[in-house]
């Protein structure tokens, strides 16, 4: 349910700029929207038009949306990206880490929104200078899966073993894994 709050509040900071130009005339907005999911499928998208819909902005209105989904094959983010840039989208909101670093590659220009990155210091350029175009929020805390682990092991003291299955193509998930591998500092 927050993820959909979170996502439903992106709407409604996008629609605070374009709130000033109501008054001349009407401009129809491409937000470009890169996500692993299906349109039909997507409830954070659905959040995301509701609350756009609640600041006066209508699809096919004023409102244009170029949805693109991966489909689960992430080799093909970097071309929709760049097929969203060619588009001239106004903005491009993103979901995930490795959806948000294609669209980094593809754009210095065109405005990013990053909703729900794993890690955003991934995403940045470097953490003292991030890309310029993009905001965003960080789906997870670092250090939180080691947490989860020794939560796991005060409740079950007697547990040996613990599988964890991951994606360890999603680079956020290579440097939490990384982290959680280290000894800890005494």
């Amino acid at each position: 349910m927050r993820r959909r709050a979170f996502v439903a509040g992106i709407g409604s900071f996008l629609a605070q700029p374009w709130a000033a130009s109501a008054v001349s005339p009407v401009r129809r907005y491409r937000v470009g929207f890169l996500d692993t999911a299906p349109r039909e499928r997507n409830v954070n998208f659905a959040a995301f038009q509701q609350v756009l819909l609640e600041h006066g902005y209508t699809e096919g209105q004023d409102l244009t949306f170029e949805y693109r989904s991966a489909s689960g094959r992430n080799a093909s983010f970097a071309e929709l990206a760049s097929e969203l840039v060619s588009l001239q989208v106004d903005v491009i909101v993103t979901r995930g880490t490795p959806v948000s670093l294609d669209a980094r590659a593809a754009t210095e220009t065109v405005p990013l929104v990053m909703a729900a990155a794993g890690d955003p210091l991934a995403i940045a350029r470097s953490p003292d200078r991030p890309a310029q175009n993009m905001t965003g929020f960080g789906a997870s805390a670092r250090g939180v899966e080691r947490k989860r682990v020794e939560i796991l092991k005060e409740m079950l003291p007697n547990i040996s073993r613990i599988a964890a299955i991951t994606n360890l193509s999603n680079p956020s998930r290579q440097a939490e894994w990384w982290r959680w591998k280290q000894p800890r500092d005494p």
